[in-house]
C-alpha cells in the first residue's frame, strides 16, 4: 500500500501545480503547540503568505494541545470565534 504513494508522487506533483499560487481567503485560526515534535514552530512561519487572514495563537504543549490544556485551547477558540466570526469585542482574560 505505501509503495503506491511513491508511484503517484509525479501525478500528485503535476496536479498540485494548479493550486501553487492560490490563497486561503477565509479567516483561519492556527493553534500552535510550541513543543510539538511533529510540527515544530519553525514549519508554520510562512503560512501567512498563503493565508492572509491567519491568526496564530501559541500554547506551551506537545502535539496533543487540546488534551494537555483543554481550558486554554478552548478559550482561544471561543475568543477567536466571537471576535473573528461574530465581531464581538472580547476582553483578554
Amino acid at each position: 500500500m505505501e509503495v503506491n504513494w511513491y508511484r503517484t508522487r509525479e501525478i500528485n506533483y503535476n496536479e498540485e501545480l494548479a493550486i501553487q499560487d492560490r490563497r486561503v481567503t477565509v479567516p483561519v485560526l492556527f493553534i500552535q503547540a510550541l513543543r510539538d515534535q511533529a510540527l515544530p514552530p519553525h514549519l508554520g512561519r510562512s503560512m501567512a503568505k498563503k493565508i492572509p487572514q491567519l491568526t496564530i495563537k501559541q500554547v506551551n504543549t506537545a502535539h496533543w494541545a487540546l488534551w494537555e490544556k483543554p481550558e486554554e485551547v478552548n478559550g482561544i477558540i471561543e475568543r477567536w470565534v466571537r471576535e473573528t466570526i461574530f465581531g464581538e469585542a472580547v476582553s483578554k482574560l
